[in-house]
């Protein structure tokens, strides 16, 4: 995951934003067990998103955009084996963490 944090004293144009930015999201397919893979990242990022709520950061964009195929992002070399989400299946996967977050109230809404 690539965050950046925009804080109140970022200079124009982030000037009073407090917000962070989510820029990727990664992942290569050895988490084991595979059961728990969604279960673990989502944790992840609400902790993340809690974490940065404690100190104050008031909103979040997050990119949700599929990697391309050949193009690694975070992870290097990634098995080629292992296939790309579609646009479709990583926002219902980001709703369903979102959602979470709002049931235990660390989001308001998006």
């Amino acid at each position: 995951m690539y965050t950046q944090e925009y804080a109140e004293c970022c200079p124009v144009p982030n000037t009073y934003r407090v917000y962070i930015y989510i820029s990727y999201l990664d992942t290569v397919h050895f988490f084991r067990p595979k059961l728990y893979h969604q279960h673990v990242y989502h944790e992840i990022l609400i902790g993340y998103l809690d974490n940065v709520k404690q100190h104050g950061y008031m909103y979040a964009h997050i990119w949700d955009c599929p990697a391309n195929e050949g193009v690694d992002y975070i992870f290097c070399c990634r098995p080629p084996e292992q296939l790309l989400s579609k646009l479709k299946r990583l926002q219902d996967w980001c709703r369903k963490m979102l959602d979470k977050a709002i049931a235990e109230r660390l989001v308001i809404d998006y």
